[in-house]
């Protein structure tokens, strides 16, 4: 929109006009008089003209209207030769979140809506005025059912969001995407036909030399209220969190950092950082993580505020490093696999080996045995277990025997260790089964009072007197807690009963 401006001479000059033209005489003199006067205040008005036409006209051009999703940010462009600086005022339609307010160009996001609305916003300098019109269609409308994200991100989950941290910014959030930022994050077409559009996210790319030790995680922050107050997800309390990742580049892929993926519910409520297997894929996976498992490790299901967070591990994030994630999934429900032949049940545990990229003699033989021992352990809680989690495996000469925790992590030390009976019993660990706080909460005078646990132990014994016995850090019978309690495969299904009725307790199902 052109605005117009009156010319102030414009009333000014006709009087002029109209005064010379009324001063008539009969004398040449006054003739040439007359004459040189008319031709003054002409030349007067032309030269007005000629500047009113070769100086450019104030203009203003707010940009062509816009169509967008919920919760999506926009960038809005304005054209104009004032020197002043524009300034941006939503004055129609649900409200957005400004990130850049005043300049060229103005930065926002879109308002989390499950209908679509029309938005206006209006650019002024210097008394110019335009406006520019944002058609918010909800992403509802084109994505499946439970998904948080595929194409767009589905209505109540807000925007993507980076937080980072170094010596020189300290912490900060930031929802730019794009800029002078270690995370950085764009919406791209992958040109594979089962996924279209992915969300590609970058670590370092702005650092390579690694000057300024920045850290820093991608995700999904809670619209409104919900992103400093929390959102209550119960529904999906017994749920999955699904999600498809691939590796796109890494500078260096032989020693690539390990990804993780957590929910987080106001600072400092989280779950456990749960490891992401073959992270260094450059293949797309599939990634399931039970919301209960996050709800043992610490999430709080009531006051959710970010509800995915992934990033490379904290303390290694030097390297240069992109991937794509797609098909974000927050299901009310657990999706089994079928029940191999010989099994009772359908579990879901896997885990990932740290190794060195050119391993010492003692580090190979050490990688032999805990991959033996894992891989039994790990076939046993999937034959009879419906737990599930991706573990991440290290070898620590420095451990004196192995050691196991809530947030996934098993490291082996001793070569003693590294049986399966002592690996089963770490995976008990991982899943609070012994040492969580929330285990020794349900320890009273040495019997642990879960309801599944006491029910189970009974069911396996046929004694209705039966207990499990507890020191708050392990569990007994049937705890593993010496090589010796393996000593039949019996023992190692008794044990994984166990585990996974403890884990029902503990997440109080």
């Amino acid at each position: 929109m052109l605005p117009f401006r009156r010319p102030a001479l414009f009333s000014l000059c006709c009087s002029v006009l109209l005064l010379t033209a009324c001063t008539g005489s009969d004398t040449p003199r006054s003739s040439s008089m007359a004459a040189s006067s008319s031709s003054a205040v002409v030349s007067s008005i032309s030269s007005q003209q000629v500047q009113s036409s070769s100086a450019p006209s104030a203009f203003l051009n707010a940009g062509a209207d816009i169509t967008a999703s919920n919760s999506q940010l926009v960038r809005l462009t304005a054209q104009t030769n004032e020197d002043s600086e524009v300034q941006w005022h939503q004055v129609a339609g649900p409200s957005v979140s400004w990130l850049q307010q005043n300049g060229v160009q103005a930065v926002l996001i879109t308002p989390d809506i499950t209908t679509t609305e029309t938005l206006t916003l209006e650019a002024t300098v210097n008394g110019l005025v335009d406006t520019v019109s944002i058609s918010v269609q909800p992403c509802n409308a084109n994505i499946s059912e439970d998904m948080i994200f595929e194409e767009c991100t589905a209505p109540g989950f807000g925007a993507w969001v980076s937080y980072e941290s170094g010596p020189a910014t300290g912490p900060f959030f930031h929802q730019d995407g794009q800029g002078d930022y270690h995370v950085q994050w764009q919406s791209v077409d992958t040109g594979d036909a089962e996924h279209n559009q992915a969300i590609e996210i970058s670590w370092n790319a702005n650092d390579p030399d690694n000057t300024k030790a920045v850290r820093g995680w991608f995700g999904l922050a809670m619209p409104g209220i919900a992103a400093t107050q929390g959102a209550d997800l119960t529904d999906y309390a017994n749920g999955e969190l699904t999600f498809d990742m691939r590796m796109v580049y890494h500078e260096q892929p032989s020693n690539a950092a390990g990804f993780i993926v957590k929910m987080e519910c106001i600072h400092p409520c989280s779950s456990a950082e749960m490891p992401i297997a073959n992270s260094a894929s450059f293949e797309w996976q599939t990634h399931r993580y039970p919301v209960s498992q996050l709800r043992a490790t610490g999430l709080d299901i009531t006051q959710v505020n970010h509800a995915f967070v992934i990033q490379p591990d904290w303390f290694n994030q030097e390297q240069n490093v992109t991937i794509q994630i797609d098909n974000i999934k927050l299901s009310p429900t657990v999706e089994r696999p079928p029940v191999a032949e010989g099994c009772i049940a359908a579990g879901n545990v896997s885990y990932t080996l740290s190794r060195e990229a050119n391993p010492s003699a003692d580090q190979q033989e050490a990688y032999n045995l805990i991959t033996a021992a894992m891989d039994e352990a790990v076939k046993n809680y999937n034959c009879y277990s419906n737990l599930s989690r991706h573990l991440s495996v290290q070898y620590n000469p420095s451990v004196q025997t192995a050691d196991g925790s809530t947030n996934g992590n098993i490291r082996f030390g001793s070569r003693a260790s590294m049986h399966p009976v002592t690996a089963m019993h770490e995976i008990a660990h991982t899943f609070g089964a012994g040492g969580s706080n929330t285990f020794r909460n349900l320890v009273v005078d040495g019997i642990f009072q879960g309801q599944n646990a006491t029910a189970k132990i009974r069911e396996i014994t046929g004694d209705n007197t039966d207990v499990i016995n507890s020191d708050g850090t392990h569990f007994w019978p049937y705890g593993l807690n010496y090589i010796s309690e393996g000593g039949s495969q019996q023992d190692l299904i008794n044990h994984c009963l166990m585990v996974e009725a403890i884990y029902l307790d503990l997440v109080g199902q």
